[in-house]
């Protein structure tokens, strides 16, 4: 048992849920059958802010006003379904599925049924009298000796008219009834009679009294406006706010709130003639629903928004307007049709499932200002809680732990969901604060490294914010390749790069120079002397004309000049073609080569070749100094050594190029002096490329010169 700060006494039981016990006596059951979730209690405890706390089976449950009072059909309604409420000199009378009844907050009885009406429909009132009405039956109640007496009246209405929610009274013996199937329905004294002109189905009617207008919506096409004289003027229509308007209120200063089936509530006023919308409320600010059914402004100025969710109750303080959402707040959820309030200032809310009594000083706000806090900081793949981020230090955090994910809260007892947060991250001068939300946590992604604080804050329905702003310091670290002595080794290894490509390319330049140059030697040294040669004969002949056997011999040696010029041309040629930079192309001239020599000399000779010469190139330079070693070796064979057979072979051994050329000439002394280049020539060749010359001969023994160079492409 617990006694609260309002006399309310609170029993828990084991199976029957949470029993309060008012100072009345009057005994209102908490447990499933009427919203709740649990039937089992085993603790209750109330907060310094008169919130209940119940510990039951399915956890923690919180009552935030224990006044604040729930009726279905085991509380007195004989049906859940509430269609139609209204506040008939102070009373609050209220229309179920097939029942007149009387709520009151302050009686032994609270919910009293007036009468039986089968498929009861809508109730109003006039000044002294209220009328009750189903689809087609019409009564008439007063109230006599505190109790109110319904009778049938004697207007006789068509068994097809079929009327639905939603009438009212013009005037004392003047009433509209609206049509299911679309109109109205006009009742005079006993006598009733559709209305003419109207025709279009009818969402929602409003009296205005003092002004003598009519406001009557049309579904899904916007507001007809009447004047209400000795028969109904129509003033024009609206259709600027919303085609679907279905409740309506005064605002106490001359203009209306008016709820909408499509876009939450709106704040309007009458200027020249047209509606002019002062603010709107949609669920964008915070309403449950933007398809809302109806609407009240209470005694004290609260709003009170019935939607298709829930009921939500609108504040304003401080020049702003709070709203407080009863499904947040208490877990009440129900499809609103009708709001009422009664003498004593409660507003009290039917609908699908059943009664809502809310006291006119519900306790729905905090009333003390609590601290923001950072509860948890995420990060890619570890957690760092609460009481490790109360240092003043900054947490350094490596480059790849970039994604940080805070969580947050700030205890606010009434309605915790209702709790807005802002958020800046300060970084480089920037102090702007996001826009407002509700989720307790939020991500970073892909931060970018550098120092950073992030602050936040709570934000409370009332307006007000946290104490404090709840910040983290933090530093996320340049990944080792955006650090400066990286990027330093980057720009110097970028231009030693360039560097290298430019001694490269010079290099390319000096050596295509240098080729040139031999080019230009060689044509200078052959061509060159062998004009030269080919002058002096020339002078020669023609001073020996008178003597014929002399001048054909300086002719057959200029013919051989010539002849010796031109494959010295055609040599150079050779060399300087990339297209016979392979050794197969090398050989192939080789063997002509030797063809062309020997069989003119009558001289045998053997050529073998190694099959690996096909994969193998050689460079320009190479190519050309290792055919002229071979060019040298055959003429000093075919000119000097008197030889009868000639064996070569060219091999690639350990990719080396070995040129062998063995015959069975006279030989010589290899160890002798000579005043002849020959020799000395192919040992220079051969040196040029890091190879070596080997040479084998004697006297009457033939010889054997081998000549081995490196493979360079």
């Amino acid at each position: 048992l617990y006694a609260d700060a309002y006399s309310n006494l609170w029993a828990g039981t084991a199976f029957g849920g949470l029993f309060r016990i008012d100072s009345l006596f009057n005994v209102t059951q908490f447990h499933f059958r009427n919203g709740f979730n649990f039937d089992r209690v085993n603790c209750f405890l109330e907060d310094a802010e008169h919130n209940l706390w119940v510990g039951t089976e399915n956890g923690l449950a919180k009552i935030p006003d224990p006044r604040i009072v729930k009726y279905i059909s085991n509380d007195g309604l004989q049906s859940s379904t509430v269609n139609n409420l209204l506040s008939f000199h102070g009373d609050l009378l209220g229309i179920s599925t097939n029942n007149v009844f009387r709520a009151d907050e302050n009686d032994h009885q609270r919910i009293a049924i007036i009468d039986t009406l089968k498929e009861a429909v809508g109730i109003f009132s006039t000044n002294d009298k209220v009328y009750v009405y189903s689809n087609n039956k019409l009564l008439q109640g007063h109230k006599t000796t505190g109790n109110y007496v319904l009778k049938k009246m004697t207007v006789i209405i068509p068994d097809s008219i079929r009327f639905k929610r939603g009438a009212l009274a013009l005037r004392p013996d003047y009433f509209l009834l609206p049509l299911a199937s679309g109109g109205l329905y006009a009742i005079s004294g006993n006598k009733g009679s559709r209305l003419n002109g109207i025709a279009y189905t009818i969402e929602y009617m409003h009296y205005d009294e003092g002004r003598q207008l009519l406001w009557v919506s049309e579904l899904n096409a916007g507001l007809h406006i009447y004047r209400a004289g000795e028969r109904l003027e129509a003033l024009g229509m609206e259709t600027t706010v919303s085609k679907n308007i279905s409740g309506m209120t005064s605002d106490g200063n001359g203009g209306y709130w008016l709820s909408s089936r499509d876009n939450g509530i709106f704040h309007v006023a009458m200027e020249a003639g047209q509606l002019k919308v002062l603010r709107h409320i949609g669920k964008q600010e915070g309403l449950s629903s933007d398809l809302c059914t109806s609407i009240l402004r209470d005694s004290q100025g609260k709003l009170f928004v019935g939607n298709t969710a829930s009921l939500d109750i609108i504040q304003q303080i401080n020049g702003s307007y709070v709203i407080n959402n009863l499904a947040a707040q208490l877990g009440y959820y129900n499809e609103i049709y009708t709001l009422s309030e009664d003498r004593l200032g409660n507003t009290w809310a039917g609908g699908l499932s059943g009664l809502l009594m809310v006291p006119p000083d519900a306790n729905l706000l905090s009333v003390n200002k609590t601290r923001t806090f950072i509860t948890r900081m995420e990060l890619n793949d570890s957690i760092i809680h609460a009481h490790e981020l109360t240092g003043t230090s900054p947490l350094v955090l490596s480059h790849n732990q970039n994604d940080v994910t805070f969580e947050f809260a700030s205890p606010y007892l009434k309605s915790e969901s209702m709790v807005r947060y802002v958020y800046r991250l300060l970084r480089k001068g920037d102090t702007s604060w996001s826009s407002p939300f509700i989720n307790t946590s939020l991500a970073l992604k892909d931060l970018p490294p550098g120092s950073f604080t992030f602050q936040v804050k709570a934000l409370f329905p009332d307006g007000s914010s946290a104490e404090n702003i709840a910040a983290v310091s933090f530093r996320i670290l340049s990944p080792w390749y955006s650090s400066w002595w990286f990027i330093s080794l980057c720009i110097l290894a970028l231009a030693a790069l360039l560097y290298g490509l430019y001694r490269y390319r010079l290099q390319q330049v000096i050596r295509l120079q240098q080729v040139r140059n031999r080019i230009a030697s060689d044509l200078h040294d052959d061509i060159g002397s062998t004009l030269t040669n080919i002058n002096i004969l020339s002078s020669l002949g023609r001073r020996n004309l008178h003597e014929p056997v002399q001048a054909r011999e300086f002719l057959d040696r200029i013919t051989e000049e010539v002849n010796s010029s031109s494959q010295a041309l055609d040599d150079i040629i050779w060399s300087v073609n990339t297209n016979n930079d392979g050794l197969d192309e090398t050989v192939a001239r080789m063997r002509r080569y030797a063809a062309e020599l020997f069989d003119a000399g009558n001289v045998r000779y053997e050529f073998q070749l190694d099959e690996a010469l096909a994969q193998k190139k050689l460079s320009m330079e190479q190519r050309r100094d290792f055919y002229l070693v071979y060019k040298e070796l055959l003429n000093n064979i075919f000119k000097h050594a008197e030889a009868s057979n000639v064996w070569i072979s060219v091999n690639i051994e350990r990719n080396n190029l070995v040129l062998s050329v063995k015959d069975n000439g006279k030989g010589f002394d290899s160890l002798a002096e000579t005043h002849r280049n020959g020799l000395k020539n192919l040992q220079a060749r051969v040196s040029r490329w890091q190879g070596f010359l080997q040479i084998r001969s004697a006297p009457g023994m033939g010889s054997l010169i081998i000549a081995s160079v490196p493979v360079r492409a």
